[in-house]
């Protein structure tokens, strides 16, 4: 989900402009209370939620052994 969701906000901003690199990620998901993002956003913050989650999971059951 990281990397998938870094490759999205990479492709967004290589494709959106009319130079290299020039462009910018479209975020188009506003509730009006939180900060605009959009799908790639999503799925960095939840890949890396997931990934500290089972690191401190597999930390605790190394432990508890």
């Amino acid at each position: 989900m990281v990397i998938g969701g870094a490759l999205g906000n990479v492709v967004d901003r290589l494709f959106r402009g009319e130079k290299w690199l020039a462009g910018a990620v479209v975020d188009f998901i506003d509730f009006q209370w939180f900060p605009v993002f959009n799908i790639a956003d999503s799925a960095v913050t939840v890949g890396a939620a997931i990934l500290i989650f089972s690191s401190v999971a597999s930390s605790w059951r190394a432990n508890s052994s």
